[in-house]
């Protein structure tokens, strides 16, 4: 693995990672390979702000994935997460919002509602509904989410746990646009 995050990288080392990653892709006759490179370049292309380039990758890896595996496949909910994130970035709320409810949906098809994978998603979510001024919808979904995640867990605080108290925190504070 790369023991730490594509965000740490410099511009020099995500670029031998991504050329490394396509060249192991053409080779590979594993089928997951040009999918991970779809997603890598999706990343990459994302974080160098070129995101009409970054779209085109994560759609491609999506097609990949659903000609081998179909929609509920892992990875392709990894890639249409990506492509919301990038609609976030882009100030794109309303297909923002959309992409991540089917990535809700599909995870909780794939795995179940109160999977680990499915509570990020809905988390990720409620991050998107507030920004678009969808405060309560947004604060009943983290809630949803750390019930379930409270259900998991019990009282030991997880990575999950802590990004949806952090969600919350962010919804609450919303300069008085949401009140109890």
């Amino acid at each position: 693995g790369l023991g730490r995050t594509v965000e740490s990288m410099t511009d020099d080392e995500l670029r031998t990672y991504l050329d490394k990653s396509g060249n192991i892709a053409k080779v590979s006759k594993d089928p997951l390979a040009p999918i991970f490179y779809c997603f890598n370049a999706g990343n990459y292309l994302t974080l160098k702000g070129q995101y009409k380039g970054a779209e085109t990758s994560y759609k491609e890896g999506m097609k990949l994935c659903e000609k081998q595996f179909g929609t509920t496949h892992f990875y392709y909910t990894i890639l249409l997460s990506g492509l919301a994130v990038l609609y976030r970035l882009e100030a794109r709320y309303s297909d923002a919002e959309k992409t991540m409810r089917e990535v809700v949906e599909l995870r909780t098809k794939t795995f179940f509602a109160e999977h680990p994978e499915t509570v990020r998603a809905q988390i990720i979510l409620a991050t998107v509904l507030c920004e678009e001024g969808k405060y309560a919808e947004a604060k009943t979904l983290v809630e949803k989410s750390m019930k379930a995640l409270q259900g998991q867990f019990g009282d030991e605080d997880s990575l999950f746990t802590a990004r949806a108290r952090q969600c919350l925190g962010n919804i609450e504070r919303q300069d008085g646009h949401y009140n109890e």
